[in-house]
């Protein structure tokens, strides 16, 4: 075969392929996310309202051993003069999500999920809101679910 009968080839078999209307682009990143095994026990699931139940009631006993632990700390707290508006966020948060803190507490709070693995940088405590969903999910998905000794808030 010659180097343009080559070359033809080549250009027909790119050409067939990107002009198809069935070839749709995926990069290797999509690939991985479409193999991916279903995560979660709850997807398709008849009893899905009982396990969102026990994931919420299981949330609820982590942030308030999270609570007790960072309520008996009693030195001070940088973070909470500091970023002042940010601890009240997460002192709102903490109320809505149903615990009355101070405002030492609610800086231990988010120093604990600040120092934990799971912090992220687009999570931060500039509305309650946004501190309201980190801490759920610190407390959903994060480390508090180890024992109590590993914990440094």
């Amino acid at each position: 075969m010659s180097q343009r009968q080559r070359k033809r080839t080549v250009n027909e078999l790119f050409h067939n392929r990107f002009y198809n209307p069935k070839f749709i682009w995926w990069s290797a990143e999509d690939r991985d996310w479409d193999n991916m095994a279903p995560v979660g026990r709850e997807f398709g699931s008849p009893d899905f309202e009982r396990l969102m139940q026990e994931d919420y009631e299981r949330m609820r006993v982590t942030l308030a051993r999270l609570v007790s632990i960072c309520s008996k700390a009693t030195a001070t707290v940088p973070e909470a003069t500091e970023f002042r508006q940010e601890a009240i966020n997460v002192q709102v948060a903490l109320r809505d999500l149903g615990h009355d803190v101070n405002l030492d507490t609610a800086a231990r709070v988010w120093m604990c999920y600040s120092n934990s693995l799971l912090a992220g940088w687009m999570h931060g405590a500039q509305t309650f809101e946004s501190s309201r969903m980190a801490i759920t999910g610190y407390c959903t998905l994060g480390s508090l679910r180890r024992k109590e000794k590993r914990y440094r808030c």
